[in-house]
């Protein structure tokens, strides 16, 4: 690969290169892979953020829904499914999360399924414009992480 398109793609990815003949901060023996336990310690911090974040976008998201709910007069059985997406969900994802051989993988599948569930309390609120606007940013960092 010509030098000229390596830096192109190491510009564009934002990453500081020691191309040969550049004077960049890392050189690409830095940039290689580390030792597995490394890698694993870094996916697990990865691990721990992901779960701070989910924690606070459910416990924020269900006050928002459990407004629009109380509001609406819904029935007990949404009030269980709401508890159980606020309280039990962070903990279940970063449990199967931490126990994963690919901790990377499982946080991709699992923010796939809270978009799944941002978009079904949407439509239990009855698409109310002004919660459900102020859901989906609260939703989105957790997106953003991966």
């Amino acid at each position: 690969m010509p030098r000229c398109v390596m830096q192109f793609l190491f510009a564009t990815l934002g990453w500081r290169c020691g191309l040969p003949g550049t004077r960049g901060a890392a050189t690409l023996m830095q940039m290689q892979l580390t030792g597995q336990a490394e890698v694993r310690q870094r996916e697990l911090r990865f691990a721990a953020r992901v779960h701070r974040v989910r924690t606070l976008g459910t416990a924020l998201s269900a006050l928002l829904v459990g407004a629009v709910l109380y509001e609406a007069g819904a029935p007990a059985w949404t009030w269980a499914l709401l508890a159980a997406n606020a309280l039990a969900w962070p903990q279940l994802a970063r449990r199967v999360m931490l126990r994963s051989p690919e901790p990377m993988i499982a946080a991709h599948r699992h923010m796939v399924l809270d978009s799944i569930a941002a978009g079904a309390w949407i439509a239990v609120m009855q698409f109310n414009l002004v919660p459900g606007a102020l859901f989906v940013p609260i939703a989105q960092p957790r997106a953003r992480l991966a």
